[in-house]
């Protein structure tokens, strides 16, 4: 197949699971055989050289976009919030997903089908590049027989409406992440009248947008996973933290840990530590560091040395929607993890299986305390969780599956 790609950034480093999931995709149908043209908005917070995509696809252009967060422009689009005139989009998005949408980008894809093209199949990564597939079926740029397919990668609205419901946050922000979650649940809901076909990484993310638009196309296609089997020992008593810290579920949920869950902790195991890394460490995060029992490391360049090197994992998520890469991640770095019910939503995990389950500050910290102290149990957990990704998640796999999906909806086109 020939397949265009459009990208809401540059996924490369591939540190996060969004990241991981774009590129990897683009990789695993590259390598697969199929042409794979790549259209990127690049944005500030991920500014690259669009040239580091060239080994994974077969062409590749992006366009600067600002997509910095704005206060005024957020609160004039409080009550409406318009896609650019160009795209021809007659009903309300959110600024969460509006300040994605540029015209210098439109013209960029028209012109990218135009050389390139046609294309068998258009593939919109996240539900922020979902505006660029409508707005070129609006403005007939593409054969209309030519599928447009959301890879949805969590859903969006859930995310927002989590927030709003996080009782340790503000009731101004509260009120404010309300409506952006009504407002892009909307365009969640509009976007599902039109599509061609919805892929999303789980099963409970198929059934939220098809008990919302019965009608659509919606199927899981799991996503993959490298296993790193680790050549060290990893240091006993050591809890560690990684993830974005530029993505609010995470650092809210890290404020959590450290308020209710690590005073219990360190009072039973005084000479336990802990060790956070992630990009844009933000200052709260940082004032956390002692050098003692919590150490902040900031960004770091491997992701899989830094796992293997502690020995307990922790995703003490509270928000968020879709699935967890990066608790696959750390089950093929052969990790321990102890997560929370909505860290594992999405993957078929079994409790004290493949990873805990703790939900309370009590349970969580009394859970840290077990497993930092049985070193047999966190054996079982490595290896049961190492077999799960490997015998479920492979890229090559999930490739095949997107191709077959991808084939099945531009038969049904057609």
């Amino acid at each position: 197949m020939k397949i265009l790609v459009i990208l809401p950034r540059i996924p490369i480093p591939a540190r996060d699971g969004g990241a991981i999931v774009m590129l990897e995709t683009v990789r695993a149908l590259h390598e697969a055989g199929h042409v794979v043209d790549v259209c990127a908005v690049n944005t500030p917070k991920h500014h690259a050289d669009p040239d580091v995509m060239e080994p994974y696809c077969n062409a590749v252009t992006a366009v600067d976009v600002d997509t910095t967060i704005r206060p005024f422009r957020m609160l004039r689009e409080f009550v409406t919030s318009r896609f650019p005139e160009a795209f021809h989009i007659r009903v309300d998005g959110s600024y969460w997903l509006t300040r994605f949408a540029s015209e210098e980008m439109l013209m960029r894809l028209e012109a990218m089908i135009l050389e390139r093209g046609p294309y068998d199949a258009i593939l919109c990564e996240s539900l922020f590049t979902a505006c660029y597939g409508e707005a070129l079926r609006l403005r007939d740029s593409i054969d209309p027989t030519v599928p447009i397919v959301l890879h949805a990668h969590n859903v969006e609205s859930r995310i927002q409406d989590r927030l709003a419901r996080d009782p340790l946050r503000s009731s101004v922000e509260r009120w404010y992440r309300r409506r952006l979650a009504q407002q892009t649940e909307a365009y969640e809901r509009h976007v599902l009248t039109w599509i061609s076909g919805v892929v999303t990484l789980s099963a409970i993310d198929t059934a939220t947008f098809a008990i919302a638009q019965p009608s659509a196309h919606v199927v899981a296609v799991a996503p993959g996973v490298r296993e790193h089997v680790p050549t060290g020992e990893h240091r006993p008593q050591t809890l560690w933290f990684l993830g974005s810290l530029d993505w609010t579920p995470n650092v809210d949920g890290l404020h959590w840990f450290m308020r209710f869950v690590w005073p219990t902790i360190l009072a039973q195991m005084p000479d336990v530590e802990l060790h956070i890394a992630g990009k844009s460490t933000p200052d709260a995060i940082t004032a956390y560091h002692d050098g003692i029992n919590v150490v902040v490391h900031g960004e770091i360049e491997d992701p899989t040395a830094f796992r293997s090197a502690y020995a307990v994992g922790i995703v003490p998520l509270l928000s968020g929607s879709g699935v967890r890469i990066k608790i696959l991640e750390a089950l093929a770095d052969h990790s321990a993890v102890v997560t929370t019910t909505i860290g594992c939503e999405g993957l078929p995990l079994t409790d004290d299986l493949h990873v805990v389950f703790a939900d309370e500050p009590t349970a969580f910290a009394h859970t840290c305390i077990e497993l930092l102290t049985d070193e047999a149990r966190q054996t079982k957990l490595r290896a049961a969780g190492a077999e799960f990704v490997r015998s479920h998640y492979s890229w090559e796999r999930s490739a095949n599956e997107l191709h077959q999906v991808l084939t099945h909806i531009a038969e049904r086109e057609h």
